[in-house]
């Protein structure tokens, strides 16, 4: 592992027992830490009055902090933030006073390898997106339960299309899906939700319309018609969510005649 390997003309690396070295002629702090954003893979920030100063020298190549700290020749506030994995992922240079804000920011490219498991993530997201819209679609009930929670949380490819076939599901023969269509469409389309909660409120199924109320909790108006529900589950969750938007006035504790 070589921290400045492609500064092969001005430095290069060597072993010495189980210690890696890093023997680099002096030239600017700035190009050193682009060479070190990319070989190491890590977001570098440093203070401004740094870029131009030379450095250089036989250093340990790792830790990194130790490293550059010996490249400049003294001591620097440096700050490493971890990866999940215990792995530096991110340093900051710092000189003392300078000015704050007053840094330069380097992102380590993609490499190839990067690049092309970035693109093949993407495939499979794609790949598993058009299946979840066809078993929206065209799938049993289980497929179109499975598709609809799938979706949550999810950066959706054509959410106009999604917003489509969420809007189909509510006339579905199988109440689950009804269900779960305007919870995840309350979910998805949340300003344009009003009309289809109050058209779900008419499902002659009362678990739908009780899944119709859950779903719309930032929906005054919506609960207020549940309030005339026939089934009784259905009216306590409205009247239960109702109270959670406006809640009771707190008791006077003035007890003075």
């Amino acid at each position: 592992m070589l921290a400045l390997a492609c500064a092969a003309e001005t430095g290069h690396a060597q072993s010495a027992g189980d210690v890696r070295r890093v023997s680099l002629q002096r030239q600017p702090l700035s190009q050193v830490m682009k060479q070190l954003a990319q070989t190491r893979h890590i977001s570098l920030h440093y203070a401004n009055s740094l870029a131009e100063r030379p450095v250089g020298g036989d250093c340990p190549a790792d830790p990194l902090p130790e490293l550059i700290t010996c490249l400049l020749g003294q001591a620097q506030n440096v700050i490493v933030r971890l990866s999940p994995g215990g792995k530096p992922a991110e340093l900051w240079l710092i000189s003392s006073g300078e000015p704050p804000g007053k840094f330069t920011s380097i992102e380590p490219e993609m490499s190839a390898e990067d690049t092309e498991n970035t693109l093949e993530n993407q495939r499979i997201e794609d790949a598993m997106q058009e299946k979840m819209l066809h078993n929206l679609a065209h799938g049993q009930a289980a497929d179109k339960l499975a598709a609809m929670s799938a979706m949550i949380g999810r950066e959706l490819n054509d959410p106009k299309q999604v917003n489509q076939l969420l809007k189909e599901a509510l006339h579905d023969r199988d109440p689950d899906v009804r269900g779960k269509s305007i919870a995840v469409l309350s979910q998805l389309d949340h300003a344009d939700a009003e009309p289809y909660l109050r058209q779900m409120l008419n499902d002659p199924d009362s678990a739908v319309r009780l899944a119709t109320v859950l779903a719309a909790d930032n929906f005054p108006e919506v609960l207020q018609s549940a309030l005339n529900d026939a089934d009784s589950q259905v009216r306590d969750y409205a009247q239960l969510s109702i109270s959670r938007l406006n809640p009771p006035a707190a008791s006077s504790l003035d007890n003075t005649p």
